[in-house]
């Protein structure tokens, strides 16, 4: 935690505290996971199938008699899982997912290859830097979401160069977002490298909005729904990642090249990316908006607001972009990060589960 020396004093009548944001919004700041009901403001409430729109029911949530368990781990409880968990669509296909919140990446990574988890929602960096980190090669195979990544500051912050000497808050300092923030404020004239300012590796984005409510640190990048909870606490957007890396993609699917070299985790992987595209198709069905705004409150617990950002922030095409993994790595080397010994990029990523998939 940075020192109170560092941090300077901080106005705390502008924003309000963490359980009073959570009560207001009814937002979870905790980790979480699928099989019981979220934290926050209230209980997730029984959405049957007349209140899904026109998508057809599979077969009713829980009947996981006979399904293959898939573990997965992500940051973000998307819209499409709770659809194709809700509508029968991961049953239809044999699955029975369980799906956990990360911590942080680092953590998510190194429970991935040590096999504690099947698949993980994660950035494309993560890869990167976990097969120098960890030394275990894994592979996208599918975009979830069109990235949305605004950097929130404490409300006294007027501009970047009031951040000069300040702490910022990210995940792990070097990878994934944290690239992304160092980006936008050398686009400023603020450099890490040159100890303009100081990353404070906090967590996954719920501990990224609680170092900012806690005082602890001046700014981070907070992705949906948690962007919505710090406009609603009076924090301040002053940039944008599209200012600066326009092409950053989305959080993609991803498992090691191992677990995916064994044909029926293969299989699986595919059956897993098919019930989340046909999900895909029913939340942005504009048919099913509002029954998928009533499911994504219902199950998560959050605002409108809030899902609304989430359910805008779906990936309709979920197809591998290289381009857009290339970016990645030439962010990663333009600021000093790549391993030499790295692999070729394609061998981050994998196309044929994709095209198997829509078939």
């Amino acid at each position: 935690m940075p020192s109170a020396g560092l941090l300077g004093p901080l106005s705390r009548s502008a924003l309000v505290p963490l359980a009073a944001l959570g009560a207001m919004l009814a937002l979870p700041m905790l980790s979480i996971a699928s099989s019981g009901p979220d934290p926050g403001g209230r209980q997730p409430s029984a959405v049957g199938p007349q209140q899904l729109g026109s998508g057809t029911m599979d077969s009713a949530l829980g009947q996981s008699k006979g399904l293959r368990t898939l573990r997965v781990i992500g940051f973000t409880r998307y819209p499409p899982l709770l659809a194709a968990q809700e509508l029968g669509y991961f049953a239809a296909e044999g699955l029975d997912v369980q799906f956990d919140i990360t911590p942080s990446s680092t953590y998510q990574m190194q429970a991935l290859v040590r096999g504690d988890y099947d698949i993980a929602m994660t950035a494309f960096d993560n890869l990167l830097a976990s097969a120098t980190r960890e030394g275990v090669q894994s592979q996208a195979f599918a975009i979830t979401d069109v990235r949305d990544l605004p950097f929130f500051v404490q409300p006294e912050i007027q501009s970047y160069e009031d951040l000069r000497g300040k702490a910022l808050a990210a995940d792990a300092v070097d990878t994934a977002l944290a690239l992304v923030l160092r980006r936008l404020l050398l686009a400023h004239d603020l450099d890490f490298a040159r100890g303009d300012y100081e990353l404070v590796a906090v967590g996954g984005t719920p501990e990224r909005l609680d170092s900012l409510l806690r005082h602890e640190t001046w700014g981070a990048i907070l992705n949906p729904p948690y962007s919505e909870a710090a406009r609603a606490a009076g924090l301040r957007q002053l940039g944008h990642h599209s200012e600066v890396l326009p092409d950053y993609p989305g959080s993609t699917m991803a498992a090691t090249e191992a677990w995916l070299s064994v044909p029926a985790n293969r299989d699986a992987a595919v059956r897993y990316l098919r019930g989340w595209m046909r999900a895909v198709a029913w939340v942005t069905d504009p048919a099913n908006r509002q029954a998928a705004l009533d499911l994504i409150e219902a199950r998560l617990g959050i605002s409108q607001p809030a899902a609304e950002a989430l359910l805008d922030g779906v990936a309709r095409d979920n197809a591998p972009n290289p381009a857009g993994f290339a970016s990645v790595l030439n962010l990663r080397a333009d600021l000093g990060l790549a391993a030499p010994a790295l692999p070729p990029i394609e061998r981050f990523y994998d196309l044929g589960i994709y095209q198997q998939a829509r078939q």
